[in-house]
């Protein structure tokens, strides 16, 4: 399983994370045969979410939602993706080394699961408010 692989990875090279060529060629070398999964692993490290975490006092839904938000945003990832990269950094790095309270639990969207970070309550509103207003719309003959 990636989750735990994963963290046996960060667990046996504690220094890994300060590494970027090296962690880059052990996670590839832990995931032969699923890029997706690799490249998204690694897109996230560089995208600093290691030094993030490291940051925080614990990992909340909303210090998550931003990376798989800008994950969906500036990298075409779909939601699913983006939820189950951030999750299996948040919890195999922040949870399980870091020792960190978190909220999030790895994401089961996949396999038929709800995702395991939401969108805050202001981005559902707006969704639920736009939705709703095109509805209207499209009733009234313009």
């Amino acid at each position: 399983m990636v989750e735990q692989d994963f963290t046996k990875l960060l667990r046996d090279y504690p220094d890994l994370i300060s590494d970027k060529k090296r962690f880059s060629g052990l996670v590839k070398d832990m995931l032969p045969g699923q890029p997706l999964q690799t490249n998204l692993l690694l897109t996230l490290f560089e995208m600093g979410i290691h030094s993030e975490i490291d940051g925080v006092s614990s990992i909340t839904n909303a210090f998550a939602y931003r990376f798989v938000k800008q994950l969906m945003d500036e990298r075409g990832v779909s939601g699913a993706n983006a939820d189950w990269a951030v999750s299996v950094w948040c919890v195999c790095y922040g949870k399980n080394i870091l020792h960190k309270p978190c909220e999030i639990k790895i994401s089961t969207v996949k396999s038929g699961g709800h995702p395991a970070i939401a969108p805050e309550r202001s981005e559902r509103s707006n969704t639920q408010i736009c939705s709703g207003l095109e509805k209207v719309m499209m009733a009234v003959d313009i």
